[in-house]
This record gives C-alpha cells, sequence and structure tokens, in this order.
C-alpha cells in the first residue's frame, strides 16, 4: 500500500504595534509519502518520508523540517482460530 499527501496553506497573521495592527504572510506545507509492504505472513517493510516548511513574511530565513523512518514489522503471534 502506497499513499501521498500533500498540504499547502497560506494565512495572514495579525501583530499589534504601536498605534494598531498589522498583517503578514505565513505559508506552511507539507508533504508525506508512506510505503508498506507485506513480506510473508509474519514480516513487513514501512518507509514513510515527510517534510514541513513555514514561511513567515517577517522572517529572513524560512524553517524546514524532514523526517524518514524504515520499520521492519513481525508479528510472529501464534494464530488460533
Amino acid at each position: 500500500m502506497q499513499s501521498v499527501a500533500a498540504r499547502y496553506i497560506s494565512s495572514e497573521d495579525l501583530l499589534p504595534q504601536s498605534g494598531g495592527v498589522t498583517t503578514y504572510q505565513v505559508d506552511y506545507a507539507q508533504l508525506n509519502i508512506a510505503a508498506n509492504w507485506r513480506l510473508t505472513r509474519d514480516w513487513s517493510l514501512s518507509l514513510q518520508l515527510s517534510g514541513n516548511t513555514q514561511d513567515y513574511e517577517l522572517a529572513t530565513e524560512r524553517a524546514n523540517g524532514y523526517r524518514a523512518s524504515l520499520n521492519v514489522i513481525w508479528n510472529g503471534q501464534p494464530q488460533y482460530l
């Protein structure tokens, strides 16, 4: 089973200042990719990748985050009917 999910959000946040409030642009993006394989009845493999970014109009650099995981799963429990 494979899955891909993406999300993008663009919004305006309020910033209080003396004499009023000003707005600034904030962008969020996220991408998730996952794949699962059943190797045998008792063994399976899972790979997951994700990336996130936050871009603030007032900041000089954007914030990024990345994650990868590889899982090997064993379900060796006895099965009874």
